[in-house]
């Protein structure tokens, strides 16, 4: 007989079985819980399997970090559910950081086209540094044509250093 693959649980079939009471406990916990929280077998005094729900909170108390516990009982699909709603955070979660990182790589990748437009339309090599950047963050405030302005007028994207004379006019 093959084996059949086992579909894997889903929230939806165990979210009837989280109480209101230990949501509410776990939604201010949401954040820690997303970072590291996780379900873990226990065994008890009587020797029989439990769940709890571990995490890392900060204690104001004692000013530090410490180990944190929610009992879940005996009940493994109470522990399969909270299991799953720490899941199906974390993915959301993932979604936003990856939507975030998408529209910082969009911001970067333009700021990149207009530099290189700036070298094309100026026929000088450009290389940033930090007062030359200040004009440059400047000269970007003001749009496209403050940049293509920038590119016609400012000496400072001139290789070789201010002050100093150029390494080839050394050798003549």
């Amino acid at each position: 007989m093959p084996d059949e693959a086992v579909p894997p649980p889903r929230l939806e079939d165990y979210a009837a079985r989280i109480p209101a009471e230990l949501m509410a406990r776990l939604e201010p916990l949401r954040p820690i819980l997303i970072r590291g929280g996780s379900v873990t077998p226990h065994h008890g005094n009587d020797r029989r399997l439990s769940f709890r729900l571990r995490y890392r909170g900060y204690d104001e108390s004692l000013g530090r970090v410490v180990h944190r516990s929610l009992e879940l009982g005996k009940d493994g699909g109470l522990a399969i559910a909270v299991n799953l709603l720490i899941k199906s955070w974390r993915e959301a979660t993932k979604e936003e950081e990856r939507a975030k990182a998408a529209a910082a790589d969009l911001a970067a990748r333009k700021e990149r086209v207009t530099r290189g437009i700036i070298v094309a339309l100026s026929g000088k090599s450009w290389r940033p540094r930090k007062r030359g950047r200040q004009i440059y963050d400047k000269a970007a405030e003001e749009g496209p044509f403050g940049l293509f302005r920038l590119s016609l007028t400012q000496d400072f994207m001139k290789p070789g250093r201010p002050g100093r004379p150029r390494k080839t006019s050394l050798l003549w």
